[in-house]
């Protein structure tokens, strides 16, 4: 989650040019130059906290979801190898033959048949991650139309803030 915020601020802080300082308004104000990573920070923080709301929250939330259905997933398939392994050895005792094409394609059909189940199981998954990064997408164009946002990030970067 942090990972995710840091790099959309990150992306957001590299864009130099925005719509709205095409306008006029370039964001600055008096006494900028003085502020502290501090005061830069705690103006900020209105900004940093929408980004980091349901969207960054939720997607954060979701990877370590889908993380966990990975390592479930190949602890269920290294437990299966063998099997795998025992009944294309049966089946092909001796070169290949009608039996050992007959196991082959069993066992194809199981991965098939398992590979539509996880990407059925995945799909609400899937779906939800693919609005949740749109939204932040939609923040991040946002964040980009305010001027005074756009200039503090970069005086955050300029005095090295972290």
């Amino acid at each position: 989650m942090r990972f995710l915020a840091r790099t959309a601020l990150a992306g957001l802080a590299m864009l130099t040019a925005s719509a709205a300082a095409a306008a006029g308004d370039d964001g600055t104000r008096p006494g900028d130059d003085a502020m502290t990573c501090q005061q830069i920070a705690m103006e900020l923080m209105p900004g940093v906290q929408q980004m980091r709301g349901g969207s960054t929250q939720q997607l954060g939330q979701d990877a370590q979801e889908m993380q966990r259905r990975a390592v479930k997933r190949e602890a269920e398939i290294q437990s299966g190898a063998a099997a795998e392994t025992a009944e294309m050895e049966a089946g092909c005792i001796g070169g290949v033959n009608a039996t050992c094409a007959a196991a082959s394609e069993a066992i194809q059909a199981r991965h098939d048949a398992r590979n539509a189940q996880i990407k059925a199981e995945d799909k609400p998954l899937n779906d939800r991650a693919s609005s949740e990064m749109s939204a932040l997408a939609a923040q991040g164009q946002a964040m980009q139309q305010n001027p005074r946002l756009m200039h503090l990030m970069q005086l955050a970067q300029q005095k090295h803030c972290h």
